[in-house]
């Protein structure tokens, strides 16, 4: 399917310069990266990629108990005895910042660690099968900690570059004025920095252009499979639930079902247990998300929400909404106004979750604002950059301090 989505003409240049950009990224992360047992870039101050790992490992005996009770409650406290015959990576000698469990049958020098053990996990089952891979490795061979940790930072890495092939073969690296540059350059830096800290949301990034493409050949079942994927990865994809409802609308105003092959309605059926899996998981999970400490500085559901800070989001999202408005950009106002409302219900935001809205800077725009192409697409910036330093808190959106650490470690 994503070869007859993707008709831009420079497919061959796409595919080269994201080859060339994997391997430079890996050769640096395994010659000269950082030599942390976590392989974050930071070195030990991130733990997502292994929390992804070890909550696979642990659904195998938990079940769906990791989406209704604290993590901790489905594992054994180490004993002083298995303490001391921990592998070195593993020790608070080596950093490790967090308390190490066991689960009976499991190896004693593959124990269970994950940050958020207070919780359950807030995360929908697509986080595991992209890390079931090196979970098994982990599990069943001589694997270390460290090295799993690696792998995980590694494939990280590669799923961030099939993002960026999808980016540039749908166009984006053709800017037609020189914010296009500015926004091929931040999105890039920013899948790239945090796959190297141990988060797998860039991958959220392809199917949801790969949707925005299929919306804009007017597939809709095509879009809503695809939207169905990025919300069985992760639940920020319902940031763009839009997408979903008009793909939804094209089905029922075209009456599409009438012309479906057999295929399609695999993949209809396909597309329904996904987004089952997805809402059934998050309904689990509710209860549970006002536990957690609040960091959203726009947050309502607060018990002193910061009134000021709520009154320039609107203010700024009302500005944006007369842009899309004027130039007649219907499905962006449905985005804009739905992130808005998002932002102001959510409990918490960090820096990596904007790499989720950076999908919408490479979202085809509809063809009642094709006049005002660059306008849109400005305002589009403006809104996902205000949310991301703002919202979300990513001062490294304008500026890339990160790359500091990578030069250090190649000294």
């Amino acid at each position: 399917m994503i070869d007859r989505v993707l008709v831009h003409r420079h497919g061959h240049s796409a595919l080269l310069l994201t080859v060339v950009s994997l391997v430079a990224w890996s050769s640096w992360y395994l010659l000269a990266g950082p030599r942390h047992p976590y392989g974050d870039l930071s070195n030990g101050v991130y733990t997502d990629h292994f929390s992804h790992m070890n909550t696979a490992r642990l659904f195998t005996h938990a079940g769906i108990d990791i989406w209704t009770k604290p993590l901790q409650s489905s594992v054994v406290p180490l004993s002083p005895a298995q303490m001391a015959v921990l592998p070195p990576d593993m020790t608070s000698q080596a950093g490790q910042q967090y308390p190490v469990f066991t689960v009976p049958g499991w190896p004693a020098d593959k124990p269970f660690v994950s940050s958020w053990a207070a919780y359950p996990r807030f995360h929908p089952p697509g986080d595991m099968v992209l890390t079931a891979p090196v979970a098994l490795l982990y599990s069943f061979t001589g694997l270390s900690f460290s090295g799993a940790n690696r792998l995980l930072v590694l494939s990280f890495l590669v799923l961030a570059h099939i993002s960026l092939f999808v980016l540039l073969k749908s166009g984006i690296s053709i800017p037609a004025r020189p914010i296009g540059f500015l926004v091929l350059f931040v999105v890039y830096l920013e899948m790239i920095h945090w796959s190297l800290e141990g988060f797998y949301e860039a991958a959220l990034i392809a199917p949801l252009v790969l949707c925005g493409l299929c919306l804009e050949q007017r597939r809709g079942l095509q879009a809503i499979a695809l939207f169905a994927l990025a919300a069985a990865l992760h639940f920020r994809a319902y940031f763009f639930a839009p997408l979903a409802v008009y793909g939804a609308y094209i089905v029922v105003r075209d009456r599409q079902w009438r012309t479906w092959s057999r295929q399609d309605y695999g993949l209809a059926g396909v597309a329904s247990v996904l987004c089952a899996i997805s809402l059934g998981v998050f309904s689990l999970i509710t209860p549970w998300l006002r536990e957690v400490p609040a960091t959203n500085p726009v947050s309502v559901t607060v018990a002193h929400p910061d009134a000021p800070a709520i009154a320039t989001l609107l203010l700024v999202a009302a500005v944006v909404a007369v842009v899309f408005a004027y130039a007649r950009s219907w499905l962006d106002m449905a985005l804009l106004g739905w992130l808005t409302v998002s932002a102001v219900l959510l409990q918490q935001t960090w820096e990596w979750d904007v790499l989720t809205i950076l999908a919408w800077l490479a979202l085809p725009i509809g063809a009642s604002a094709a006049r005002r192409y660059g306008l849109v697409r400005d305002a589009r910036a403006v809104a996902v950059i205000f949310l991301g330093m703002f919202v979300f808190k990513n001062m490294t959106l304008l500026d890339p301090s990160w790359l500091q650490k990578v030069f250090q470690e190649l000294h």
